[in-house]
């Protein structure tokens, strides 16, 4: 990494909200097995009764549903509308060809690609507060 201050510098804030729930029934309890039911709902009642455990378990699942939010982000504002070598691609065609060769990549027999590794992100904060 250079030491070098970067000639660029932008600062995104990514906003997710996620929702959180503890349901007080069982989705996949059906009315020929009511102890299920039972044991479901005490488990809930030792949830509710232990708050710094319920409130650990819904921190951990909301930090989980942050891979969907960054599948849904890559496809609404990153790689999934276009690649790097498209965005690139058009650019490195315009140097000369000395400049070409440089970022010219071989990643297989024949295969080749353009390769530029003078960018990245870096997380500057994160924080998870509670909305209810």
């Amino acid at each position: 990494m250079s030491t070098r201050p970067p000639i660029v510098r932008r600062t995104f804030r990514l906003s997710v909200d996620i929702e959180t729930t503890l349901n007080a029934e069982a989705d996949e309890t059906t009315p020929s097995h009511p102890e299920q039911t039972q044991l479901h709902q005490a488990l809930v009642q030792q949830l509710l009764a232990h708050p710094t455990v319920l409130d650990q378990l819904l921190r951990a699942s909301a930090v989980t549903a942050l891979s969907p939010a960054q599948k849904l982000f890559a496809a609404e504002f990153g790689w999934e509308r276009v690649s790097e070598q498209q965005l690139l691609q058009p650019l490195i065609e315009q140097l000369e060809p000395a400049a070409q060769a440089h970022f010219k990549e071989e990643i297989e027999d024949g295969i080749a690609i353009y390769y530029f590794d003078g960018y990245q992100a870096t997380i500057k904060r994160f924080n998870m507060t509670d909305l209810s």
